[in-house]
């Protein structure tokens, strides 16, 4: 399918880079060296009213975020990455990372007894030393689904919840490992 629309996206991506602690332009960092950031904020932009015990919610679409690039060894080293994984291959340094913006508002986990300290990702940071900054593609990918793909549709209770919420975190960590 091709087409054009005037719509809104439902999630923006929001990439934000930083040159030894100061934010720089794109433009303005390329062919630098130093310490660099580059932070991924995902934001959801797809909400619907649901009722949920009994009470009309403000729900987010629950979409999976993952953004992937290539540094090459010898220009990026010390890769670091937030919500995702580093692979080298002795060349290059692929970077993978993910994100689920507005799952955890929707999921009011914060409010939770036993998840407050869990965290859902809605943003990737990379971190690196660079010599002569190029940055040749970054891509992302957006998906989504029912929450019964998420493993959430079938919880009766909080520890259920719970529960299907460790799952759900190590289930994030092992598609970033993998």
């Amino acid at each position: 399918y091709q087409g054009k629309t005037t719509e809104e996206l439902p999630v923006s991506v929001k990439m934000t880079y930083y040159l030894d602690g100061n934010e720089i332009l794109p433009s303005q960092l390329a062919g630098k060296s130093g310490r660099v950031k580059i932070r991924i904020d995902y934001e959801n932009h797809s909400q619907q009213t649901r009722v949920v015990n009994g009470k009309q919610e403000q729900i987010s679409t629950p979409f999976l975020m993952a953004t992937g690039m290539i540094l090459p060894v010898e220009t990026f080293s010390e890769v670091e990455v937030t919500n995702g994984r580093v692979i080298s291959d002795g060349k290059n340094n692929i970077v993978i990372g993910v994100g689920l913006p507005g799952l955890a508002d929707s999921l009011k986990i914060s409010d939770i007894k036993g998840l407050e300290e869990k965290e859902i990702p809605d943003y990737v940071e990379i971190t690196a030393t660079v010599t002569d900054f190029t940055l040749a593609m970054t891509a992302t990918v957006a998906t989504t689904g029912s929450l019964s793909e998420l493993g959430l549709d079938g919880i009766q209770d909080m520890d259920g919840l719970k529960e299907s919420m460790d799952k759900l975190t190590d289930s994030s960590a092992a598609l970033v490992k993998g």
